[in-house]
């Protein structure tokens, strides 16, 4: 009877220490699903205020001082076509930014 009980008590602890190894295993693993989760809501946060219009993502590095001239001429043709859009010296600008933002009369009800 004193082995039986004295095996049932062993038996008890190792069960007690293995369920304090399995819940700090848990701790450890939510920490690092906290960890890696945050800088992935980091990262989607970062791109979703990066720039979309090219003009205005200011220039690109150059990796390579021989591609300097081409990479110059890409980035100019962007920044014009952009400013073809919204040209700043256009006087009816403010008129068409005002009408974008008039949710009284929708852009698609305009004529």
């Amino acid at each position: 009877a004193a082995l039986l009980e004295s095996r049932q008590e062993r038996m008890a602890e190792e069960n007690r220490e293995a369920q304090t190894a399995l819940r700090k295993h848990i701790a450890e693993l939510e920490v690092e699903v906290a960890k890696a989760t945050s800088e992935r809501w980091a990262r989607e946060l970062d791109s979703a205020f990066e720039p979309k219009v090219p003009a205005l993502a200011g220039p690109k590095p150059q990796v390579d001082d021989d591609d300097s001239d081409s990479t110059e001429e890409e980035t100019s043709s962007g920044s014009d076509e952009y400013s073809q859009d919204f040209n700043d010296s256009d006087p009816d600008l403010p008129a068409r930014i005002v009408s974008m933002l008039d949710v009284s009369r929708p852009a698609w009800e305009a004529s």
